[in-house]
């Protein structure tokens, strides 16, 4: 079935506002801001996905997760299946982003366990746990 099953908790745009991504419940809806047409679907996560977005030329999306996990999409080739899955978090996920900069790309997430993490987003890796504190 396409488009919300389910109230929308996030919703994010590429730079050029040509795709559009939202949360309901626990699926990732990636949408033609175009034409308005649904592209597909994106299951994964065993929670509601409190907070989505896409990075730059909509390479990848993001969606964190009640379940604690972070779920990177590779949004070049449509795969249905998470490329990575960012699990530091022992609680919910509250917030993720991305920072594109000269040395590359990294992701933020918070969580309600109350840490700030920077991971290098082309490597998947944590850069720094609990940044700020």
């Amino acid at each position: 079935k396409d488009g919300h099953t389910h109230p929308v908790h996030a919703v994010s745009i590429d730079d050029k506002s040509t795709t559009i991504v939202s949360a309901s419940d626990r699926a990732l809806i990636v949408t033609d801001a175009v034409t308005s047409r649904v592209k597909y679907r994106l299951h994964g996560h065993t929670g509601r996905i409190n907070t989505v977005c896409v990075s730059d030329n909509a390479e990848c999306f993001l969606s964190g997760s009640y379940d604690s996990t972070v779920k990177i999409w590779d949004g070049r080739s449509r795969s249905r299946e998470p490329i990575q899955t960012l699990n530091d978090a022992s609680d919910s996920i509250t917030s993720v982003l991305t920072l594109q900069h000269r040395g590359g790309a990294e992701i933020l997430t918070t969580s309600v366990d109350g840490f700030i993490r920077t991971y290098d987003l082309r490597m998947g890796r944590i850069s720094k746990d609990n940044a700020g504190s």
